[in-house]
C-alpha cells in the first residue's frame, strides 16, 4: 500500500502476533518480509528524489511554503526567481545592433515569436525609416516606424501584439518627429525643449465672468461678460498651476473687460488696471504659486501708467524697472 493518499504511509505487515507467539512460532517469515519491504519500496519510490531521478506525476500543494535559494530560469519551461522578476530579466535584451534591421538577443531562449511577449533593450542606433527587430515589424499605433522614431542611446519596449512588435515607447523621441506632435493632457518636460518649428495654443473655449471671476481649462480663451452686460471687472481666475501661461481677450468690442489689479488674484506690472475694449486686444499672465497670483506678463497694446499719464507699450516683455504689487493695493 506505501502511502495513502493523504500523506499517511501504511505498513504492509505487523509483526507483534509473531513475536508474542513464543518459540518456536516466533519466527518471522520470509514471505512477510518480502511483502514489507516491497511495501517500503513502493512508499520510496513515490518519494521525489534530491538529485531528479524522478519526476512529479501530479500537481504538489506548496501549504503556503517556499523553494529556497532558487537558481535564475534559463529557459522558457523553468519557473522564475522574484530576483529575475524585479531586475527586469526575462525581459531586458542589453544593446541593439543596427539600425533599421535591428538584431538582439533574447535572455532567455526562444524568439519574439509570442503574442502579449515583450522585451525591452538599449537602441544600438537610429533608425532611417521602418524598422525590423530580428526580422520582425516594428510598429507605432500600427504604422511602421519614420526615421528618428528610435534613437541611439534611448530606451526601447516593445510589445508584440500577434503580427508586429509594437513599440510602447517613444517618451525620448518627441522632438525628432518629422510630422505634428499633439499633446494631452498635462506632459512635463524635466530638461530643455528646443523647438525649431512653431507651438500654437488652441483656443479653449469663451468664458464668462461670473461675480468677477473665470475657471480656465487651457493656455488660451475667450472672455465675456456676465449676462452680456456692456461692461465687466474680471478679479480672480481660478484653475492655475505654478508657471503657467495664460491669453486673454475678449469676446465682443462692445462688451468691455476690465482686469481688475489686485482685488482678487490679479497683479499688473503698473498697479493700473487694465481694459479689454477691442477684440484683438490681448493679454498674457502667468501664474506664481509662491504668491497666489496670476501676475500680468505683457500686452499687445497701449495704455496709461498710473499717476503719470504716460502711454507705455508691453509687446510681450516685461519692462524690468518695474516693482510687482503682489500684496494687491
Amino acid at each position: 500500500m506505501g502511502w495513502n493518499g493523504s500523506g499517511t504511509f501504511i505498513r504492509e505487515e505487523d509483526f507483534t502476533a509473531d513475536r508474542d507467539s513464543g518459540s518456536p512460532n516466533n519466527i518471522i517469515s520470509a514471505d512477510k518480509m518480502d511483502d514489507e519491504f516491497d511495501n517500503f519500496k513502493s512508499g520510496l519510490e513515490n518519494c521525489i528524489t534530491r538529485d531528479g531521478q524522478n519526476t512529479p506525476t501530479s500537481d504538489l500543494p506548496m501549504n503556503a511554503k517556499k523553494h529556497l535559494n532558487v537558481g535564475d530560469a534559463a529557459q522558457r519551461a523553468q519557473y522564475v526567481s522574484a530576483k529575475q522578476v524585479q531586475d527586469g530579466a526575462l525581459i531586458w535584451c542589453d544593446t541593439s545592433s543596427g539600425d533599421d534591421e535591428m538584431l538582439v538577443t533574447l535572455p532567455i531562449s526562444g524568439a519574439l515569436s509570442t503574442e502579449g511577449q515583450m522585451i525591452a533593450f538599449k537602441a544600438g542606433g537610429t533608425n532611417t525609416g521602418p524598422v525590423t527587430i530580428n526580422g520582425l515589424s516594428i510598429q507605432k499605433n500600427g504604422e511602421d516606424l519614420v526615421a528618428g522614431d528610435i534613437v541611439e542611446g534611448g530606451i526601447v519596449v516593445l510589445y508584440h501584439d500577434g503580427e508586429n512588435a509594437q513599440m510602447v515607447s517613444i517618451h525620448q523621441n518627441i522632438a525628432r518627429q518629422p510630422e505634428d506632435n499633439i499633446f494631452s493632457g498635462n506632459n512635463e518636460f524635466s530638461g530643455g525643449v528646443k523647438y525649431s518649428g512653431k507651438t500654437a495654443f488652441a483656443n479653449n473655449g469663451v468664458l464668462p465672468i461670473s461675480e468677477g471671476t473665470i475657471t480656465i481649462t487651457g493656455t488660451s480663451h475667450i472672455i465675456d461678460t456676465e449676462n452680456e452686460e456692456e461692461a465687466d471687472e474680471l478679479e480672480t481666475i481660478n484653475g492655475g498651476s505654478d508657471g503657467e501661461i495664460l491669453i486673454i481677450r475678449q469676446l465682443d468690442a462692445q462688451r468691455a473687460i476690465i482686469i481688475k489689479h489686485g482685488v482678487g488674484n490679479i497683479v499688473t506690472q503698473s498697479g493700473d488696471d487694465i481694459e479689454l475694449d477691442q477684440s484683438e486686444k490681448m493679454v498674457s499672465l502667468r501664474y506664481d504659486a509662491d504668491f497666489a497670483k496670476w501676475v500680468v506678463l505683457s500686452a499687445n497694446f497701449t495704455f496709461s501708467e498710473a499717476g503719470t499719464g504716460e502711454v507705455i507699450a508691453w509687446p510681450f516683455s516685461v519692462p524690468p524697472s518695474y516693482a510687482l504689487e503682489l500684496n494687491g493695493a
